[in-house]
């Protein structure tokens, strides 16, 4: 957040607030031209959403919801945020990080090149893994493999310098 807008008594307004503040001010100049209200004041909620080019409905809604509030006198304005979430699928406890680099390590015993969908194929029948393969390369990295080329492809890992 800046540090002006915190200090400041006007702060920070996003583009959606610029506008509605426009609106009103050129609903009012409109008024003012007109040399009385276009709609009567007894109509303050119809006069609120002409103000701000809102529907009468998102209005009342919007009040309703203030009014709702513990204390109606000071409501306060928040903006929804962005919820944080952990990634389900790459938290990988210590038993399923071992049996991984084990599921890697049994590729090279057999020869075989380990590539994500082999990698996963044998996971899920092992311990039921059910994520994609952008979580499993998440977790391989995490764990110390990294990416080889093989025939000019990016497809395999080799092991890692953390083998046990």
């Amino acid at each position: 957040m800046d540090a002006h807008a915190s200090t400041s008594p006007y702060g920070h307004l996003h583009s959606q607030a610029k506008k509605v503040i426009y609106n009103v001010n050129r609903y009012f100049l409109e008024e003012k031209a007109n040399g009385a209200p276009i709609l009567p004041p007894s109509q303050a909620l119809t006069r609120t959403a002409m103000a701000s080019e809102r529907t009468v409905r998102i209005c009342s809604a919007y009040n309703q919801s203030l009014n709702t509030e513990v204390a109606p006198d000071t409501p306060t304005f928040s903006s929804p945020k962005k919820k944080n979430r952990a990634a389900p699928v790459t938290g990988f406890d210590d038993f399923d990080k071992c049996v991984l680099r084990r599921t890697v390590l049994t590729f090279y015993e057999r020869k075989e090149i380990p590539t994500i969908n082999k990698i996963k194929e044998e996971l899920s029948e092992q311990i039921g893994y059910s994520g994609c393969e952008n979580s499993l390369r998440k977790v391989l990295l995490k764990i110390g493999f990294k990416f080889a080329k093989v025939d000019g492809e990016k497809r395999c890992r080799c092991s890692s310098y953390k083998v046990f």
